[in-house]
């Protein structure tokens, strides 16, 4: 029998046919549609989503006319996990699939037995022989396993929906829900905001740039912070701006000629007053030769080198783009050669000897560049051909040997655009060190494709000299001296975060993710009206919505955190890291106050204090930890354990790239998944298309999802009271946070005022 699934009477007759032949019709299979054709939205036309709509839409419409007088005992409707997961670049496929789904679950309510089924990839006959024998064909159904899955799902009482996933579907959720997230997270720091918002409400008046210098200040401060336009006296810090996009200001104005510093950017906190002592800055006089030799870890690589992981081989940072235009490899191959004789930190190679753990910088060091040809296959299987190749990847690296980095052309055919993996070990880059390379990549190949010779921009101080930098100033009194505040801390206060499942693994492969978004106007307050309402930085708040949220279930006065920072900040002034690639971050603990049912302006200023009190800025806290004198390294390493890590991001967008755009498919998994975690739960937080994402990790063997969905909605309640509160009434604002060079604690301060009000 045949009939057109849109046609009633050709259906109505298939029906009467089916009776006729068999006495009755006990169910229907309704598993009509189209083939998956590729689209974006902005590219689709009329006829592709009629194409597309005709069968689910107007062909379930017509079934259910059909069925309305026959006393069936199911219906099922095939659908795609598409509508579940989102399969970016074919979205007239989803959308059909997702009306079908609202639709059966419609008739559900209504009391009819309609079923719709989320199937996963089919392998059968019609699939290639490429993917009949790679790995993808472990993660696609073969008809029997489909088979097996119908029973189950008609064997299901009051069910209206059953989603059929070959793997973890979690997982799988987890993995594209967040997936714009994570992508922002490891895109390149100096990733220019797209989007801007107006300028806000300031207590300054206008007044727009006048010189050169404050025009290219100017395009560069609205171009990272998102805001137009920018007057010479509006602040850097009301406007949003921290450590992250002053690193991103010093790089660009560099590159234009402008010799800066992040710490002049503090200095100088408006447009008038840094153009006015720019080019004060000593220039750096970094070696433009090959840094060899050896290179003393710095702290960071020895806190990861130290976690005994059973693969430190894969500890990666992956980044995939798309390309705007078909990649020449032997072009690529000269590029990233240059690449690696530029920047020093990516011919590292790490050797385990009887003293533990060293490395040295080579004289030459091979980044590979591969192609994968991909272009036989269909279109919806390149995605899946993508990351399967790209998972494999990521454990293609080597810490000795090398290669610790590798470039991936993935050759998708002439009429569609090609695809770019970066992948890197996190012991040679970082989140900054990702613009640079990215800047140079394109910069090389514009250069190498036109014929001419690669000149990439002076180095900046090299990753050897910083690491030296560091052994130097770990010995120095200063430095040991802030061990006393450190172990003076009330750890006594701080007790282990409750776990839901005792004695489950805290490995990588078990993690799991919970997301949350505010919205362009809640960040908008979030970056630039509550740091000025309040007197406080990005990081105060954020903190403060964190011990807010675990004050719900934590029951101890206070909860230990690693605050994860870029660690180039606290350089000294004729040391340049703008352009240096290397891992620079620092992690060190705060005890937040978790006492319920405080005022949420009183936590904040709580906060602010404690944070303000840090020495340092923490950056020194890995020193004493791991190269101070032998009795300081004890005293620090004895003391508790954080459970919580926390991690602001900054801003990201879309890089303005003439080459590379972000890729829709993962680029892999950068963790190996039988490694232990070294948090039991991360906090990150970044601002990507004019909004805050924060994203809670946890091992779904030690946390309930709802346990963790408990603390995200607490952060996202103790944030949105601070966007309606005011400041608290009393003592905040003179508190000793805003006197952080006075060297009093708050009652010292209080004391002093006392005693002033008195004269």
């Amino acid at each position: 029998m045949q009939a057109d699934v849109t046609s009633q009477p050709e259906m109505q007759a298939a029906v009467a046919n089916a009776i006729a032949r068999f006495g009755c019709l006990h169910g229907v299979i309704h598993a009509a549609g189209a083939p998956k054709v590729p689209g974006l939205i902005e590219d689709v036309d009329r006829p592709a989503c009629e194409a597309q709509f005709a069968p689910r839409l107007k062909g379930v419409q017509v079934l259910d006319r059909v069925l309305s007088e026959l006393p069936i005992e199911f219906c099922v409707v095939t659908s795609s996990l598409a509508s579940v997961l989102g399969v970016v670049g074919f979205s007239a496929y989803t959308a059909a699939h997702l009306y079908v789904d609202l639709y059966v679950r419609a008739r559900f309510r209504q009391g009819a037995p309609w079923l719709t089924v989320n199937w996963d990839n089919w392998l059968t006959w019609k699939e290639s022989g490429y993917l009949r024998s790679s790995e993808i064909a472990d993660f696609m159904m073969e008809p029997a396993d489909a088979v097996a899955a119908l029973e189950r799902a008609l064997s299901l009482d009051n069910a209206p929906q059953v989603a059929v996933s070959t793997g973890d579907l979690q997982a799988r959720v987890d993995q594209w829900v967040s997936r714009r997230f994570l992508e922002s997270a490891e895109r390149p720091a100096d990733a220019p905001v797209v989007s801007r918002h107006p300028r806000p409400a300031l207590s300054n008046p206008f007044e727009a740039p006048a010189s050169e210098t404050e025009r290219l200040l100017a395009s560069l401060w609205e171009e990272l912070l998102g805001v137009a336009p920018i007057g010479v006296h509006d602040n850097f810090l009301e406007l949003g701006g921290d450590s992250v996009v002053a690193i991103q200001v010093v790089a660009r104005a560099g590159a234009a000629g402008l010799r800066l510093t992040a710490r002049h950017v503090f200095e100088h906190q408006t447009i008038a007053a840094l153009a006015a002592s720019a080019g004060a800055v000593p220039r750096s006089r970094a070696e433009q030769g090959l840094v060899t030799g050896a290179v003393p870890l710095t702290p960071i690589q020895r806190w990861l080198l130290e976690q005994e992981l059973t693969a430190p081989h894969c500890f990666n940072q992956a980044m995939l783009f798309e390309t705007r235009e078909r990649l020449d490899p032997t072009v690529l191959a000269r590029v990233a050669q240059k690449l690696a004789a530029h920047h020093d930190a990516l011919r590292l190679r790490y050797m385990r000897g009887p003293a533990g753990w060293e490395q040295v910088n080579l004289e030459h060091a091979e980044i590979p560049v591969s192609v994968l040809d991909l272009s036989s296959l269909p279109d919806d299987q390149q995605q899946m051909a993508i990351e399967a190749e790209a998972a494999r990847l990521q454990g293609s690296l080597n810490l000795s040997d090398g290669p610790l980095m590798r470039l991936v052309v993935f050759d998708l055919g002439p009429h569609r655009r090609g695809r770019l993996l970066l992948l890197s070990h996190h012991l040679v880059v970082d989140a900054i060190s990702w613009r640079v390379l990215l800047e140079d990549l394109e910069q090389g190949y514009a250069q190498a494709r036109a014929g001419r010779a690669i000149e990439l921009p002076d180095k900046t101080s090299s990753f050897k000299q910083w690491a030296e930098t560091l052994v130097s100033l770990a010995r120095s009194n200063d430095v040991e001296r802030e061990a006393e505040y450190w172990t003076g801390l009330p750890w006594k206060d701080v007790k282990p975060i409750a776990v839901d499942r005792p004695g489950g693994r805290n490995t990588f492969g078990v993690t799991r993710s919970v997301s949350a978004t505010f919205d362009a106007v809640e960040t908008q307050t979030v970056l630039q009206t509550l740091p000025e309402r309040f007197a406080v930085e990005i990081n105060d708040l954020l903190l403060a919505a964190l011990a807010a949220s675990f004050s719900q279930i934590h029951d101890a006065p206070r909860l230990a955190v690693d605050v994860e920072g870029h660690g180039r900040g606290g350089a000294p002034q004729d040391v340049d890291l703008s352009r240096t690639v290397g891992w620079f971050t620092t992690i060190y603990p705060v005890l937040l106050e978790t006492h319920a049912g405080v005022d949420p302006a009183a936590r904040l200023a709580r906060v602010k204090e404690m944070l303000r009190a840090v020495p340092g800025h923490g950056e020194r806290f890995g020193l004493l930890r791991s190269h101070a004198a032998p009795h300081v390294q004890r005293r620090i390493r004895e003391l508790p354990t954080a459970q919580v890590s926390f991690l602001y991001l900054g801003r990201f967008g879309a890089a303005a790239s003439g080459l590379l755009a972000p890729a829709i498919e993962s680029a892999g998994p950068g963790r190996s998944p039988g490694d232990n975690r070294p948090h039991l739960i991360e906090v990150s937080a970044v601002v990507a298309a004019r909004q805050l994402h924060v994203n809670w990790t946890y091992s779904e063997e030690l946390h309930r999802r709802s346990t963790i969905e408990r603390l995200s909605d607490g952060f996202v309640s103790a944030l949105r009271q601070l966007i309606v509160s005011e400041p608290s009434a009393g003592p905040e604002p003179s508190a000793v946070a805003q006197f952080p060079g006075a060297g009093l604690d708050q009652r010292q301060l209080d004391d002093f005022l006392a005693q002033m009000k008195r004269r």
